[in-house]
């Protein structure tokens, strides 16, 4: 009985010492396994650390950008608003010549029909100046002859006296009889009777001349009128033409203030456009941005759920070689022969999905208890 009780111990013993040699390979090997976790946890943080950095780069890069853009906005803004108030100013201008044209208008047409008035007033004064000198042509003609006529019957009159007295003369040295008193009374009632013929020859004579005399003064007086009136014409010229100089300058001006009325409108579209431009510019700085932060937030939560599931994977590793009943998780273990049935199982599975399947349900409350002082988390288990 000794013996046997001896040989008993002793296996325990060995037992024992085989117990404590497997739990000594155990932490050695947990040691490993935790200094190669730390390893590729480290090795994680550091690709996580420059994966950090470079999306921070990138981030103060956009940052510096929509900083930029916001100045080139900020600076086109102003550009705007100048350009704004320079249009405005131009309007306004153009408003002002626009009404001073406006206000000419009526000077000017009434210019205009003055010298219409004028020129045909001129028309007819130049008419009427006409017809007068072609009346007093033709009553200096008429006087002319008159006068011709007049001298003519002088000359033959002053021949016939001439005549009487040298015939006269030769009767009274030739002894001849001269004129008797009859003769004489005869001769004078012929000079009288030619007197009296040539009376209405000199009182037409007097009427032309006095005709002549009022046609010289009506001619006068519309020269007078002409030379009035073509002193106002000039006048009235020189003020179409100060008119007409006054409209083609402020013509001018409201063309040069069109001209940059319309460049300023030019400007400020390009501006609108280059503001809009901006705008959108910095709208999709603003997504690219946003979008970043969510890749930034989304590779965070994926680095945290892959360390999160490699450590839950690594843990299924080792309980599976610590304990022989653990078979793995539900979803690696239940793989539909298409891929179309993958929906439809992990539908059916629930929350079940992620569940670790083992043989019975001391393993589970092993691998329980085995979670717990691992603290690595918690799991379901699912004894077949």
């Amino acid at each position: 009985g000794m013996k046997g009780e001896r040989r008993q111990l002793k296996e325990q013993k060995e037992e024992a010492d085989r117990f404590h040699e497997l739990l000594s390979t155990k932490q050695r090997v947990m040691t490993d396994f935790y200094l190669w976790q730390i390893f590729h946890l480290e090795e994680d943080r550091k690709r996580g650390e420059s994966r950090l950095r470079e999306l921070q780069i990138e981030f103060e890069e956009k940052e510096k950008l929509e900083e930029e853009n916001a100045s080139l906005l900020k600076d086109a803004k102003k550009k705007a608003s100048a350009a704004r108030r320079e249009t405005q100013a131009a309007d306004k201008r153009r408003v002002e010549l626009s009404a001073e044209a406006d206000r000419m208008q009526p000077s000017i047409i009434q210019v205009e029909e003055e010298i219409r008035l004028f020129h045909k007033q001129k028309q007819k004064d130049e008419k009427s100046l006409n017809n007068q000198r072609e009346k007093a042509g033709k009553h200096d003609e008429t006087v002319e002859n008159l006068e011709k006529e007049v001298a003519m019957k002088k000359d033959d009159l002053q021949k016939l006296k001439d005549k009487y007295e040298a015939e006269k003369q030769e009767a009274a040295l030739d002894d001849q009889p001269t004129l008797t008193q009859d003769q004489e009374e005869e001769y004078e009632k012929v000079k009288e009777v030619a007197a009296a013929a040539s009376v209405a020859s000199r009182r037409q004579r007097a009427i032309i001349v006095k005709q002549l005399e009022a046609s010289r003064a009506e001619a006068a007086e519309a020269k007078h009128s002409r030379d009035q009136i073509k002193a106002r014409h000039v006048q009235v010229r020189q003020d179409v033409d100060d008119a007409t100089s006054r409209i083609e300058k402020l013509t001018k001006s409201l063309k040069k203030r069109e001209e940059e009325l319309t460049a300023k409108e030019a400007e400020l579209r390009n501006s609108t456009t280059e503001q809009e431009s901006t705008e959108r510019r910095r709208q999709e700085i603003d997504l690219e941005v946003e979008q970043i932060n969510v890749k930034l937030r989304l590779a965070r939560d994926q680095q945290r759920n892959n360390r999160e599931e490699e450590a839950f994977k690594e843990q299924i590793k080792n309980m599976k070689s610590l304990f022989k009943g653990v078979h793995g998780r539900l979803a690696d273990l239940c793989q539909p022969t298409q891929r179309r049935f993958n929906l439809a199982v992990t539908v059916a599975g629930g929350k079940d999905m992620d569940a670790i399947v083992v043989d019975t349900k001391e393993t589970g409350i092993e691998c329980i208890k085995y979670l717990r002082e691992q603290r690595v988390g918690t799991a379901q288990f699912l004894p077949l």
